[in-house]
């Protein structure tokens, strides 16, 4: 039998963002499960389809942690106009909503995740990163770099381009310089091959906290030959295959296995 309830990882409670469409909410329940089974968390925004998801008040209060649910399609109108060019892209508006937690929050940072970016382990040493002069902190997107040179015309080959999967954002920062206001305005008028990540990239590019790769994981990062150094598994491939086909699937699927022993014991 499982016991998963109440951790004892340390007195700084994490705050953490994730979104996602209906058709994952089962994923995102597995990550979530996964993080609360490794680190404190206090708060979850979850920015989904609905007002709250089956599920989640077992875990509530299995963890004593606190879900706040927010629906996209209620609030996406506010920051992203109805003629934008990034509208008719190949990612949902849910890859947008990074995007609106300085707007949509009152928190000081926030931890935002993919929710293909499964939690393995305690993260509690990224959660306390010194932030003061940066806007995110994040990962090396090495699936980006061709050639040494990163395609993006607005960011000069020898800038890092990060991965924003899994973003540490100082979100007061942010607030004071207005950044949420130029992401916004540039997803409103110029069309990008990857919104989200590009905006984060191009606007804060002089204010980047690069992390190690062992927080964010993909097929592209060698410290996938060693699983043990890994903290955050990141399952980056077409959404059709992205478990069944990757070298750790068993560590996903273990993760489901132990979540649903978690449900039939409480």
């Amino acid at each position: 039998m499982f016991s998963f309830c109440y951790n004892i990882y340390g007195d700084d409670f994490m705050i953490i963002g994730m979104s996602c469409t209906r058709n994952w909410y089962q994923h995102l329940l597995t990550n979530i499960f996964a993080i609360l089974s490794n680190n404190k968390v206090e708060r979850f925004y979850l920015f989904i389809e609905d007002d709250t998801i089956d599920g989640l008040d077992l875990l509530e209060n299995c963890f004593n942690t606190k879900f706040i649910c927010k629906n996209v399609h209620n609030i996406f109108a506010n920051y992203v106009h109805s003629d934008s060019p990034n509208l008719n892209t190949p990612y949902t508006i849910f890859s947008l909503s990074r995007l609106f937690f300085s707007k949509e929050t009152d928190e000081s940072r926030i931890l935002y995740l993919d929710v293909d970016a499964l939690v393995i382990d305690n993260i509690q040493d990224l959660w306390n990163l010194d932030m003061e002069n940066y806007y995110v902190a994040g990962a090396i997107d090495s699936g980006m770099m061709k050639d040494g040179l990163i395609y993006m015309k607005f960011i000069e080959s020898n800038v890092p381009y990060i991965n924003s999967g899994v973003l540490l954002m100082n979100l007061d920062l942010i607030r004071k310089d207005h950044i949420d206001d130029k992401w916004l305005s540039m997803i409103n008028s110029e069309r990008l091959m990857y919104p989200d990540q590009d905006v984060i990239n191009a606007l804060c590019k002089d204010h980047i906290y690069i992390i190690s790769e062992e927080y964010n994981s993909s097929r592209n990062t060698e410290l996938l030959e060693d699983i043990s150094q890994v903290k955050i598994l990141h399952y980056t491939r077409k959404k059709i295959d992205w478990v069944r086909n990757h070298p750790f699937s068993e560590v996903w699927y273990d993760y489901e296995a132990k979540y649903e022993a978690f449900k039939k014991e409480h």
